[in-house]
Protein backbone atom coordinates (compact mmCIF):
# COMPACT_ATOMS: atom_id res chain seq x y z
CA UNK A 1 0.00 0.00 0.00
CA UNK A 2 1.49 3.21 -0.72
CA UNK A 3 1.56 6.60 1.62
CA UNK A 4 -2.09 7.87 0.58
CA UNK A 5 -4.10 4.50 1.12
CA UNK A 6 -6.05 4.09 4.44
CA UNK A 7 -5.85 1.78 7.25
CA UNK A 8 -9.03 0.36 9.09
CA UNK A 9 -8.09 -0.59 12.84
CA UNK A 10 -10.00 -1.84 15.39
CA UNK A 11 -10.18 0.39 18.39
CA UNK A 12 -6.90 1.01 20.82
CA UNK A 13 -6.27 -0.38 23.88
CA UNK A 14 -5.32 0.88 26.96
CA UNK A 15 -2.47 -0.65 25.97
CA UNK A 16 -1.78 -1.57 22.87
CA UNK A 17 -3.11 -0.49 19.63
CA UNK A 18 -5.70 -1.93 17.63
CA UNK A 19 -4.76 -4.49 15.04
CA UNK A 20 -5.82 -3.73 11.16
CA UNK A 21 -9.48 -5.35 10.10
CA UNK A 22 -9.68 -3.53 7.05
CA UNK A 23 -8.30 -1.87 3.99
CA UNK A 24 -8.79 1.47 1.41
CA UNK A 25 -6.96 2.62 -1.81
CA UNK A 26 -6.95 5.80 -3.30
CA UNK A 27 -10.36 4.97 -5.06
CA UNK A 28 -12.08 4.18 -1.86
CA UNK A 29 -11.79 0.72 -2.61
CA UNK A 30 -12.70 -1.02 0.57
CA UNK A 31 -11.50 -4.48 1.50
CA UNK A 32 -10.76 -6.71 4.54
CA UNK A 33 -7.50 -7.17 6.15
CA UNK A 34 -5.02 -8.92 3.83
CA UNK A 35 -3.54 -12.04 4.17
CA UNK A 36 0.22 -12.78 4.21
CA UNK A 37 -0.08 -13.52 0.33
CA UNK A 38 -3.26 -12.65 -0.60
CA UNK A 39 -5.11 -9.11 -0.58
CA UNK A 40 -8.01 -9.33 1.51
CA UNK A 41 -11.85 -10.10 0.32
CA UNK A 42 -13.30 -6.95 -1.83
CA UNK A 43 -16.08 -5.90 -0.05
CA UNK A 44 -17.40 -2.29 -2.25
CA UNK A 45 -16.41 0.95 -2.57
CA UNK A 46 -17.92 4.80 -1.72
CA UNK A 47 -18.49 6.43 -5.60
CA UNK A 48 -17.76 9.77 -6.94
CA UNK A 49 -21.18 10.98 -4.82
CA UNK A 50 -20.34 9.50 -1.81
CA UNK A 51 -22.45 6.35 -2.12
CA UNK A 52 -21.19 3.11 0.07
CA UNK A 53 -21.95 0.61 -2.35
CA UNK A 54 -21.58 -3.32 -2.81
CA UNK A 55 -18.94 -4.66 -5.46
CA UNK A 56 -19.91 -3.88 -9.03
CA UNK A 57 -21.21 -6.72 -11.02
CA UNK A 58 -20.78 -7.49 -14.71
CA UNK A 59 -23.69 -5.17 -15.58
CA UNK A 60 -24.83 -3.44 -12.79
CA UNK A 61 -22.92 -1.47 -10.30
CA UNK A 62 -23.22 -2.55 -6.63
CA UNK A 63 -26.14 -1.64 -4.31
CA UNK A 64 -25.96 1.42 -2.28
CA UNK A 65 -26.70 0.61 1.52
CA UNK A 66 -25.32 3.80 2.76
CA UNK A 67 -23.95 6.98 2.65
CA UNK A 68 -20.87 9.23 3.20
CA UNK A 69 -21.36 13.57 3.77
CA UNK A 70 -18.35 14.65 5.22
CA UNK A 71 -17.09 13.01 8.18
CA UNK A 72 -20.20 11.32 9.03
CA UNK A 73 -22.62 8.13 7.85
CA UNK A 74 -26.00 8.51 7.15
CA UNK A 75 -28.55 5.71 5.93
CA UNK A 76 -29.53 6.47 2.22
CA UNK A 77 -31.99 9.16 1.13
CA UNK A 78 -35.25 8.31 0.83
CA UNK A 79 -38.01 9.29 -1.39
CA UNK A 80 -39.17 12.25 1.22
CA UNK A 81 -36.89 12.05 4.19
CA UNK A 82 -33.16 11.91 4.08
CA UNK A 83 -31.02 9.34 5.27
CA UNK A 84 -30.75 9.40 9.11
CA UNK A 85 -26.99 9.45 10.74
CA UNK A 86 -25.17 6.21 11.87
CA UNK A 87 -21.96 7.48 13.19
CA UNK A 88 -18.81 9.80 12.28
CA UNK A 89 -15.38 9.82 12.84
CA UNK A 90 -13.73 12.74 15.21
CA UNK A 91 -10.67 14.70 15.37
CA UNK A 92 -8.26 11.42 16.57
CA UNK A 93 -9.42 9.21 13.98
CA UNK A 94 -12.01 7.58 16.01
CA UNK A 95 -15.12 5.74 13.76
CA UNK A 96 -17.66 6.18 16.36
CA UNK A 97 -21.20 5.04 16.43
CA UNK A 98 -24.14 7.65 16.85
CA UNK A 99 -26.47 6.63 19.77
CA UNK A 100 -30.31 5.41 18.96
CA UNK A 101 -33.27 5.00 21.08
CA UNK A 102 -32.44 1.82 22.15
CA UNK A 103 -29.04 1.19 21.17
CA UNK A 104 -25.86 3.16 22.93
CA UNK A 105 -22.77 4.15 20.23
CA UNK A 106 -19.11 3.45 21.12
CA UNK A 107 -16.00 3.82 19.52
CA UNK A 108 -15.53 1.07 16.82
CA UNK A 109 -12.71 1.64 15.14
CA UNK A 110 -9.79 3.96 14.53
CA UNK A 111 -8.75 5.46 10.84
CA UNK A 112 -4.76 5.47 10.19
CA UNK A 113 -5.03 7.59 6.98
CA UNK A 114 -6.82 10.05 5.44
CA UNK A 115 -9.59 8.22 3.63
CA UNK A 116 -12.56 9.27 5.94
CA UNK A 117 -15.35 8.43 3.41
CA UNK A 118 -13.72 4.68 2.90
CA UNK A 119 -13.27 4.42 6.66
CA UNK A 120 -16.98 4.69 7.16
CA UNK A 121 -17.89 3.01 4.01
CA UNK A 122 -15.76 -0.38 5.80
CA UNK A 123 -18.07 -0.20 8.84
CA UNK A 124 -21.35 0.26 6.97
CA UNK A 125 -20.77 -2.46 4.30
CA UNK A 126 -19.89 -4.69 7.55
CA UNK A 127 -23.41 -3.87 9.07
CA UNK A 128 -24.78 -5.30 5.60
CA UNK A 129 -23.32 -8.45 6.38
CA UNK A 130 -24.91 -8.45 9.93
CA UNK A 131 -28.07 -8.33 7.92
CA UNK A 132 -27.58 -10.60 5.57
CA UNK A 133 -27.17 -13.44 8.12
CA UNK A 134 -29.95 -12.38 9.77
CA UNK A 135 -32.14 -12.52 6.67
CA UNK A 136 -30.97 -15.79 6.43
CA UNK A 137 -31.77 -16.75 9.57
CA UNK A 138 -35.28 -15.24 9.08
CA UNK A 139 -36.02 -16.84 5.62
CA UNK A 140 -34.95 -20.19 7.65
CA UNK A 141 -37.26 -19.79 10.43
CA UNK A 142 -39.95 -18.53 8.26
CA UNK A 143 -39.68 -21.80 5.85
CA UNK A 144 -40.05 -24.33 8.92
CA UNK A 145 -43.14 -25.65 10.21
CA UNK A 146 -41.13 -26.15 13.58
CA UNK A 147 -39.40 -22.87 14.63
CA UNK A 148 -38.62 -24.53 18.15
CA UNK A 149 -34.72 -25.45 17.09
CA UNK A 150 -33.90 -22.10 15.85
CA UNK A 151 -34.48 -19.65 19.00
CA UNK A 152 -30.75 -20.05 20.69
CA UNK A 153 -29.32 -19.13 17.48
CA UNK A 154 -31.67 -15.81 17.32
CA UNK A 155 -30.80 -15.64 21.25
CA UNK A 156 -27.03 -15.98 20.42
CA UNK A 157 -27.61 -12.89 17.54
CA UNK A 158 -29.54 -10.67 19.79
CA UNK A 159 -26.68 -10.85 22.09
CA UNK A 160 -23.65 -10.49 20.38
CA UNK A 161 -25.41 -7.57 17.52
CA UNK A 162 -25.18 -4.79 20.03
CA UNK A 163 -21.68 -4.92 20.58
CA UNK A 164 -21.06 -5.52 16.91
CA UNK A 165 -18.47 -2.93 15.04
CA UNK A 166 -20.41 -1.94 12.72
CA UNK A 167 -22.28 1.37 11.14
CA UNK A 168 -26.28 0.98 10.74
CA UNK A 169 -29.99 0.71 12.23
CA UNK A 170 -28.87 -1.12 15.04
CA UNK A 171 -32.74 -0.21 16.19
CA UNK A 172 -34.45 -1.84 13.23
CA UNK A 173 -32.19 -4.91 13.36
CA UNK A 174 -32.28 -5.70 17.01
CA UNK A 175 -36.33 -4.97 16.86
CA UNK A 176 -36.82 -7.28 14.07
CA UNK A 177 -34.52 -9.84 15.97
CA UNK A 178 -37.03 -9.34 18.92
CA UNK A 179 -39.51 -10.07 16.55
CA UNK A 180 -38.23 -12.91 15.35
CA UNK A 181 -37.72 -14.48 18.59
CA UNK A 182 -41.20 -14.00 19.85
CA UNK A 183 -42.95 -15.68 16.92
CA UNK A 184 -40.64 -18.53 17.92
CA UNK A 185 -41.19 -18.92 21.68
CA UNK A 186 -45.23 -18.39 21.02
CA UNK A 187 -44.70 -21.22 19.09
CA UNK A 188 -42.74 -22.99 21.62
CA UNK A 189 -45.32 -22.11 24.41
CA UNK A 190 -48.15 -23.46 21.49
CA UNK A 191 -46.31 -26.74 21.47
CA UNK A 192 -46.11 -26.75 25.53
CA UNK A 193 -49.79 -26.34 25.57
CA UNK A 194 -51.35 -28.46 23.17
CA UNK A 195 -49.03 -31.30 24.98
CA UNK A 196 -50.06 -30.62 28.32
CA UNK A 197 -54.07 -30.86 26.39
CA UNK A 198 -53.01 -34.41 25.36
CA UNK A 199 -51.31 -35.07 28.28
CA UNK A 200 -54.66 -34.35 30.45
CA UNK A 201 -56.44 -36.53 28.18
CA UNK A 202 -54.86 -39.52 28.48
CA UNK A 203 -55.19 -38.93 32.24
CA UNK A 204 -58.98 -38.42 31.72
CA UNK A 205 -58.98 -41.36 29.60
CA UNK A 206 -57.09 -43.37 31.80
CA UNK A 207 -59.39 -42.60 34.39
CA UNK A 208 -62.58 -43.08 32.81
CA UNK A 209 -64.70 -46.09 32.97
CA UNK A 210 -66.66 -45.66 29.49
CA UNK A 211 -64.17 -47.13 27.52
CA UNK A 212 -63.92 -50.69 30.11
CA UNK A 213 -66.04 -53.31 28.32
CA UNK A 214 -68.57 -54.85 30.54
CA UNK A 215 -68.41 -58.37 30.93
CA UNK A 216 -71.35 -60.65 29.77
CA UNK A 217 -73.23 -62.73 32.00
Amino acid sequence: MDEKDTNIDNPDGLVLEGDTIGHADKQSRIRKRDGVVLPGEEMGYVDAQGKVRRPNGIIFRGEEVGQVKGNKAYDKDGLIFAGEEWGYVDAEGNICQKDGFIFKGRIIGKMKGTNKSAALGFFVLRFREIEDRYKNLEQSVRAADNKTPFLSKVQHMLNWVPEANALGDFDSLINRLKDLEKEIVNQFEDNRRKKEELVQKAESLSRSTDWKVTPKN
